[in-house]
């Protein structure tokens, strides 16, 4: 069906307008209509099917991107997470520990009982009898010889040696005899508490 538009008249003139030529039928050898859509409007429509699948291919592909993309920086952002949770423990883990030491240093220098009831400790580890040697901070040695405490630590069994060693810290002694090592070292046990706190 031919569809021309009817335009206005002006000053006597009829405009002509274009048919759309989507409308145009197309006759047949015969001369007769052909039922169903015109070539044109069968490549009209065509064109329009590939053009919505080529858009549905490209957005599909873009969503895919995108996707993985948002999928990546929640994988960053997970992984820095556990980083600074990491960090964080850690720092806290270090400065407690700081703190204890400076706790523990300040109540041996101003107790040395402290300091005696840590060596009584372990000497009710080391053997009743032979040769023992306790090592002790020079600064803790003396403040033991003040209070007398040397005379009460040494049991009569044992032949006991008292030994200044600067390389301990204040706070801690090791008692060595001579088929064992009683570590009582404090900066030994901060040690031992801060690599357990890092695997709990």
């Amino acid at each position: 069906m031919n569809s021309l538009s009817e335009s206005p008249v002006r000053h006597g003139v009829r405009e002509w307008l274009p048919p759309d030529l989507r409308m145009v039928a197309v006759p047949g050898v015969d001369g007769q209509v052909p039922s169903g859509p015109t070539p044109e409007e069968a490549a009209y429509a065509r064109g329009w099917m590939e053009g919505q699948a080529a858009f549905a291919e490209t957005s599909g592909r873009e969503l895919d991107a995108t996707i993985g993309a948002c999928r990546a920086a929640m994988r960053a952002l997970e992984d820095a997470s556990s980083g600074l949770r990491t960090e964080l423990a850690s720092t806290v883990h270090t400065l407690s520990l700081a703190i204890a030491r400076h706790l523990l240093d300040r109540e041996f220098a101003a107790d040395p009982e402290q300091i005696h009831r840590l060596v009584t400790k372990a000497l009710t580890l080391a053997p009743v009898s032979g040769s023992v040697t306790v090592r002790l901070h020079p600064d803790d040695l003396a403040a033991l010889q003040a209070i007398g405490g040397l005379d009460e630590l040494t049991p009569t069994a044992v032949d006991l040696r008292w030994i200044g060693d600067a390389t301990l810290v204040r706070g801690g002694c090791v008692v060595e005899a001579p088929t064992s090592i009683i570590d009582g070292r404090i900066d030994r046990a901060l040690l031992d508490l801060y690599e357990r706190l890092g695997h709990e």
